[in-house]
């Protein structure tokens, strides 16, 4: 899989329809900004949101068992989530040490925009 550059769907850069174009930005607080932080997560399973906001604050590889924490779930419904973010593309598998140092895990992280993957 190739990942490809894309409009940032954003309040700060949100595509504008052809209804919006050539009007002001709606001012902080106002549509696009309710649209972004109330609506749009509400299309996203929460399991899912906690996961990302997990490894952006990581900044590293995390196990299952690790994002089972961060999203307070069972570690078999957190490699279900595991396996369907690896499906779409939103997640990268690598192995590496556990935790407690006896053998290897699946670790998770983001693609690297700048590079191509093959699916």
């Amino acid at each position: 899989m190739k990942i490809e550059r894309s409009p940032r769907q954003t309040p700060e850069g949100a595509v504008q329809s052809s209804a919006t174009a050539g009007r002001r930005p709606s001012a902080p607080g106002g549509l696009e900004r309710m649209v972004w932080e109330e609506l749009a997560p509400r299309l996203l399973h929460p399991t899912k949101l906690a996961f990302i906001r997990a490894l952006l604050e990581s900044g590293e590889p995390l196990s299952s068992k690790d994002l089972a924490e961060a999203a307070k779930i069972a570690k078999g419904h957190a490699d279900y989530h595991c396996k369907r973010m690896l499906m779409a593309g939103v997640l990268v598998e690598t192995i590496g040490p556990r935790a407690d140092r006896e053998g290897e895990e699946p670790l998770y992280f983001f693609p690297d925009p700048t590079e191509s993957h093959a699916s």
